[in-house]
């Protein structure tokens, strides 16, 4: 009888855990902000959300709400805000935005 493991233990780390109380805002602030200006210095970046569903990718990443300064904008419209106030503080250089779409 072979007594080999079937397994190896797995040990994780998180560097935030966040419950269904968390506001849109320290989400974004916490986890993905830093992310999005570090891209703008050119360094590759992703922002993934992975879970089962109906636990709130959709909404951590888009949120209900786009207009504005709506508190439920998730991280794609924040990141797209700070993005082009990022853009329009070089207003005094040439900044060329480009779609694949």
């Amino acid at each position: 009888m072979s007594h080999d493991v079937l397994f190896n233990p797995q040990s994780f780390s998180f560097d935030c855990v966040y419950d269904q109380e968390t506001t849109q805002d320290v989400v974004y602030e916490n986890t993905a902000k830093s992310i999005i200006l570090s891209s703008l210095q050119g360094y590759n970046a992703t922002i993934l959300a992975y879970g089962p569903t109906g636990t709130g990718k959709t909404y951590t990443m888009e949120g209900f709400q786009y207009s504005g300064c709506h508190p439920e904008r998730g991280i794609v419209p924040r990141a797209l805000e700070d993005i082009f106030e990022y853009i329009e503080s070089y207003s005094n250089d040439r900044v060329r935005v480009l779609s694949k779409y």
